[in-house]
């Protein structure tokens, strides 16, 4: 994608797949910024896939 692009724009993934092997294959590929989804749930729904998206995503910060 890097190559592709050239040095611009950034290359952001929307609404990517938050599971490891997703977010190695955009690192890879040399995706600066993977935006994820985050559906309207109800408050303790909410709040736990947040916990889920922060723990996939935290080696990448």
């Amino acid at each position: 994608m890097r190559r592709t692009a050239g040095d611009r724009p950034s290359v952001v993934v929307y609404a990517g797949r938050h599971d490891r092997e997703a977010l190695d294959t955009y690192a890879e590929l040399g995706v600066e910024r993977v935006l994820l989804y985050l559906p309207t749930l109800p408050e303790d729904k909410t709040l736990r896939t947040l916990d889920e998206l922060a723990e996939a995503t935290s080696s990448y910060r």
